[in-house]
């Protein structure tokens, strides 16, 4: 998430975040909120190419898997990260698409 859009990245060309899975996010780190420590909160993160305008079953648009760009350095021990359908509206705020 941290290098969506970073030049010479291997997403240089997904400029925007997607959070997937922030209210479980939130949920799952809620003593961070509670003790203060909003700036050690780390949602999932997608990058894109576009904030998602929302979902149709004619053109299902889907984030991760294998085809997203990660290098070897880059997947670790991870590798690709699951390929996700995102069916909500998003509002772009400076490059990062929060649900509306």
């Amino acid at each position: 998430g941290n290098n969506c859009g970073k030049p010479g990245s291997d997403t240089a060309d997904l400029k925007k975040v997607i959070y997937p899975n922030l209210d479980e996010d939130i949920i799952d780190q809620y003593d961070l909120f509670l003790t203060g420590r909003y700036f050690s909160f780390k949602p999932t993160k997608y990058c894109a190419a576009e904030c998602p305008t929302g979902f149709s079953l004619a053109n299902p648009l889907s984030y991760g898997g294998s085809s997203y760009p990660v290098s070897e350095a880059g997947s670790g021990a991870f590798g690709s990260p699951d390929r996700i359908y995102y069916a909500y509206k998003t509002q772009d705020v400076l490059s990062r698409c929060f649900p509306t």
